[in-house]
């Protein structure tokens, strides 16, 4: 498993949102050097807990966007970010319940959910909301 590196095909065309996913994917990173180097789960724990709450401030911002615009799947978009942050609870649990199986299993879902949300799903909003509210960009 290699560090996952912000590439500008990443971008959604709004600095706020990509300066946020910067941070998610750093986050990330983050927590994947601490898996690997085998730290204390205290550690692994505290990661997680920085990451649910940054990735709450994250969708709220974009959420809240997504509304002043009228984004016609800002439902959908909502629904997709409760059930991730659900996802990480559930990892979060089973990391502080001892299950070592799961940190590389974590790790993957983390990339996969951050790269494919970004590069599926916020792509959608991106042209949207650059659109709608250029002093975002």
């Amino acid at each position: 498993m290699a560090l996952i590196k912000w590439r500008e095909s990443y971008s959604v065309g709004i600095d706020q949102f990509d300066e946020e996913h910067k941070f998610i994917l750093k986050l990330i990173n983050e927590l994947f050097q601490i898996v690997k180097e085998k730290d204390v789960a205290i550690s692994v724990t505290y990661e997680i807990e920085q990451l649910i709450d940054y990735t709450k401030k994250h969708f709220t911002n974009e959420e809240r966007a997504m509304e002043e615009v009228g984004y016609e799947l800002l439902e959908k978009h909502k629904a997709t970010h409760e059930e991730l942050v659900q996802k990480v609870i559930v990892f979060k649990k089973r990391i502080e319940n001892g299950d070592e199986s799961v940190n590389s299993e974590f790790y993957l879902f983390l990339r996969e959910w951050l790269l494919s949300h970004i590069l599926e799903e916020d792509m959608k909003y991106g042209a949207v909301l650059s659109n709608s509210a250029p002093e975002r960009a």
